[in-house]
């Protein structure tokens, strides 16, 4: 698993890129992710999906702390996988960020993000993790 965050020219906009298997069962992996998270600011964030391999609970439970560590910014998932994309939609995480087929060329100057768009800054739900099976 790899995470990369680039940032437009005022840093208001940021791209977080994750790659690879996306299980977080790795101590080191999830070290790497956590030092992703903090710290980081930004007014719009897309999450860039496009070569995640494989994203089950570990991406689920990453992208919910990333919604916790920013509540009130803009998310916008870009260019998951069809499987993927169903994991999140049934985990909700539809319900804290938009979706999209892929990452916008124009991200870094866009003037709004399709979860702007979709009110999604100021009316996303409160984020409720998943309770494990019993």
């Amino acid at each position: 698993m790899s995470i990369s965050v680039a940032r437009s020219p005022g840093g208001r906009i940021a791209c977080m890129s994750i790659a690879g298997d996306v299980d977080l069962v790795d101590p080191v992996d999830v070290d790497v992710a956590q030092r992703q998270l903090v710290g980081m600011s930004c007014d719009v964030l897309y999450v860039d999906l496009a070569r995640v391999t494989f994203g089950g609970s570990g991406l689920i439970h990453y992208l919910y702390n990333v919604s916790e560590q920013l509540p009130d910014v803009p998310i916008t998932l870009c260019g998951s996988t069809e499987i993927t994309r169903q994991v999140l939609e049934l985990a909700g995480l539809d319900g804290l960020a938009a979706m999209c087929d892929s990452l916008p060329q124009d991200w870094a100057s866009a003037k709004t993000s399709p979860a702007s768009d979709l009110r999604l800054a100021g009316d996303r739900v409160t984020p409720v993790r998943p309770q494990p099976a019993t």
